[in-house]
């Protein structure tokens, strides 16, 4: 446990988590939010607006990942 603790309190582990989470918003800055999936589609192109969706890019700030990451 000690060890595990160790680990997630590096100076290593929080930078890559800032950096991780810097990139997230810088992608959320430059895709719009909150739009319709046919938005991304019509904007992107079908494979980089579904992907968009997919991946949550499209509501980033809300994604479980990103909350789980802040948190």
């Amino acid at each position: 446990m000690k060890r595990i603790l160790d680990i997630l309190s590096s100076m290593r582990v929080a930078i890559i988590l800032i950096i991780i989470v810097a990139t997230l918003s810088v992608i959320g800055a430059f895709i719009p939010q909150e739009r319709t999936e046919g938005f991304y589609v019509e904007k992107y192109g079908s494979s980089a607006g579904e992907l968009i969706h997919h991946l949550m890019f499209d509501r980033i700030f809300k994604s479980f990942y990103f909350v789980a990451l802040i948190l």
